[in-house]
């Protein structure tokens, strides 16, 4: 079965957006373009991976392999979890309240992990709905998406008074869940997939939608900076966007057979926070530099794990 090598592409240029988010990219340029890149544009990452993993799900669905998938992703998790285990586990386990934070960050995953995680839980949701008729899963897709934007911006904005609801709604692993985030998009990927929407749709049209979901993107996200300028996960434009700009490269696909590509993407996307903690002890610089350093040598370190994953099977 041939590849579509652009989203292979698209897939590793969302690895370095995922960089640029964490290392702050333009933060040395404008501000303004720091927001609209790590607050705005940037944002779509996470989304997309989880539609084209939803996409790609479907699939496994057909062939009834899902507990095959499940325990790949499991494993995986449980991987990457053990090896940043410095960062969660050893500076909190003599501590009691040390011990309650271990077992949070072990059901959602530390920094980055989340979406590991989110994209368990995400399937398990898909698995259990399924059946369900098509208009009352996209009602349902829709309901929770809305949900976690609505509880973004009430935690962002103050919106609630009541002082208990208004620090639940300001804790991002709230919001930036399985449920508001991984679920809906990866439903999305799967019934993308099912009802062959890649396939119906015109290039015109996902073109279309692509340009309208940008604007929609950069206004959102300009009307948040001048608003106080508070981090974004759960944008509502990018309910439009995501999903034009995954059909848009699905139309325009290049075919090709190796999978190297993605598994460079997968392998800066989960190394990357390890390379950025390194570097922070041995430059001083930050923002853009700071930006293509890490993302250079996450590739680089990438080519190995892909050689240990060939042995091991559960690292990519």
């Amino acid at each position: 079965m041939q590849r579509n090598v652009l989203l292979d592409m698209l897939k590793l240029l969302l690895a370095f957006m995922v960089v640029g988010i964490h290392t702050r990219f333009l933060n040395d340029v404008n501000l303004l373009a720091e927001y609209v890149t790590v607050n705005g544009l940037f944002r779509v990452a996470v989304p997309l991976f989880l539609i084209i993993n939803g996409y790609y799900f479907s699939t496994v669905l057909q062939k009834e392999r899902h507990f095959e998938w499940l325990k790949r992703v499991f494993f995986i998790y449980i991987f990457w979890m053990l090896f940043y285990s410095y960062a969660w586990l050893f500076p909190k386990i003599l501590s009691l309240s040390g011990i309650f934070e271990i077992m949070h960050t072990m059901i959602i995953g530390h920094f980055h992990l989340w979406y590991l995680s989110g994209m368990i839980g995400a399937a398990f949701m898909v698995l259990v709905l399924q059946k369900l008729r098509i208009k009352i899963f996209l009602i349902v897709i829709l309901l929770v998406f809305f949900i976690g934007v609505f509880i973004q911006y009430a935690g962002n904005y103050h919106m609630i008074e009541n002082v208990v609801v208004d620090e639940f709604f300001n804790k991002t692993w709230v919001h930036r869940s399985f449920l508001f985030i991984s679920f809906p998009f990866f439903a999305i990927g799967t019934l993308i997939h099912k009802y062959n929407v890649d396939q119906k749709l015109s290039v015109q049209t996902c073109l279309i939608l692509t340009i309208l979901g940008v604007v929609l993107l950069i206004t959102e996200t300009l009307l948040s900076f001048f608003a106080g300028g508070h981090e974004l996960d759960n944008m509502l434009s990018l309910i439009v966007f995501v999903p034009a700009i995954f059909l848009l490269t699905m139309k325009s696909r290049i075919n090709g057979d190796s999978k190297q590509i993605a598994f460079y993407s997968s392998g800066v996307y989960l190394v990357h926070p390890f390379i950025l903690d390194v570097l922070k002890y041995l430059i001083g610089f930050e923002g853009t530099l700071l930006t293509l350093s890490v993302f250079i040598i996450a590739l680089a370190a990438s080519y190995f794990l892909i050689l240990a994953n060939k042995r091991l099977n559960y690292i990519l």
